[in-house]
């Protein structure tokens, strides 16, 4: 991952670190301006933070004096701020009424990302914007839970590569609404090699809730809303989104108990390689300083071979899509576990493909949730 370095990149870097400044947890950044911006450089800023999803901490930046602006960069921020967090409103609603629904049908559930860590990581949810949902349930009743979102109108936007793929070895299923909202199930935190080496049961056990429209909501503990928040980063996408790094910082425990019992976790999930990149680029690119405790865990953290391979398979290059298949399928325990995977994957059921690489791409793009091009 290259660090930024043009001066957009660099305004949005110091957004992010501003946001952790906020709590706390990073030093004022050097490239706050001390002007407003020119018409051009504000057009940009305002392009770069709506991709980042930094749109709440510029206008809470500006809105504290922080961030110099002129009266029209004010309310153009100010209504970039409005709007995300109208989207938010929506989505929250819309968290409510699965809520209620799931609940009722019996199927255990935990919110990720986006509405939990903008009311349990921060001094106020109106800092952080989300734009879908993320429910995480046990593999045993995903299909369940996909059948309900089925029921209400929701499109799956990949097919299953084989009978009882999702719930042995998917990451999840993504649904897209006729409201155009966004629900993804998960069965783990990731696809790949990564995902399949956590335990689903494990995964579950930590819990801690939020409030909304004074209805409590389940969500991870901070532990593994902090493994999360790594494995988001790191190996959501080819580089990550600033908003994405200030959620490894924000969600990092601050006790040393807890701390470890992350590490731990890591570790026995085979995901510390994960947690040591997440820490680096959150470190480099925003200027955060880790607890002493993570620090030293980093400095003793060498990535195996294995593991090198392993994030390799994530990469976006030609061979990562036959990588990451071939890796998942080492990290998987059994023979017919393995060569359960292999056939989903190099001979799904719906392959239009002529060969093996052909058929490989298709099932990686349904285990990544990317709908076919």
């Amino acid at each position: 991952m290259t660090p930024s370095a043009g001066p957009a990149d660099l305004l949005l870097d110091a957004l992010a670190a501003y946001g952790l400044a906020a709590y706390g947890l990073a030093e004022r950044h050097p490239a706050t301006p001390v002007a407003p911006l020119d018409s051009r450089a504000w057009t940009e800023l305002l392009s770069g933070a709506r991709a980042e999803r930094l749109d709440p901490v510029l206008a809470w930046a500006i809105a504290l004096g922080d961030f110099p602006a002129t009266v029209e960069q004010r309310e153009q921020a100010y209504e970039r701020h409005r709007s995300s967090m109208a989207s938010a409103l929506a989505l929250e609603r819309l968290l409510l009424e699965l809520h209620a629904v799931f609940t009722c049908e019996g199927i255990e559930h935990r919110v990720l990302k986006g509405p939990a860590l903008a009311h349990l990581d921060g001094p106020d949810p109106s800092w952080r914007a989300f734009g879908d949902l993320d429910l995480l349930v046990p593999p045993t009743q995903l299909a369940l839970a996909g059948r309900v979102l089925a029921d209400r109108g929701g499109r799956r936007r990949y097919p299953e590569p084989r009978p009882g793929f999702d719930r042995r070895f998917s990451k999840g299923m993504a649904f897209v609404l006729p409201d155009g909202h966004e629900i993804d199930l998960h069965r783990t935190l990731c696809q790949g090699p990564f995902g399949l080496t956590i335990d689903p049961d494990e995964l579950l056990d930590g819990t801690e809730t939020f409030t909304v429209a004074g209805v409590a909501l389940p969500a991870l503990d901070r532990p593994r809303r902090f493994l999360h928040a790594c494995i988001h980063a790191v190996l959501g996408q080819p580089s990550p989104r600033r908003n994405q790094l200030r959620d490894v910082a924000l969600t990092c425990p601050r006790s040393a108990g807890r701390l470890l019992d992350a590490l731990a976790l890591a570790e026995r999930w085979q995901v510390g390689t994960v947690v040591a990149a997440a820490v680096d680029e959150t470190s480099a690119r925003l200027g955060w300083m880790p607890p002493a405790a993570l620090r030293a865990w980093r400095a003793a953290a060498h990535p195996s071979r294995q593991d090198r391979w392993r994030l390799e398979g994530y990469r976006d290059t030609p061979r990562a899509p036959v990588l990451r298949a071939l890796t998942s399928m080492a990290a998987l325990p059994g023979v017919r576990d393995k060569l359960a995977y292999g056939l989903a994957v190099a001979a799904p059921h719906d392959a239009r493909g002529t060969n093996v690489q052909d058929r490989a791409r298709r099932a990686l793009r349904a285990l990544t949730g990317h709908p076919r091009s």
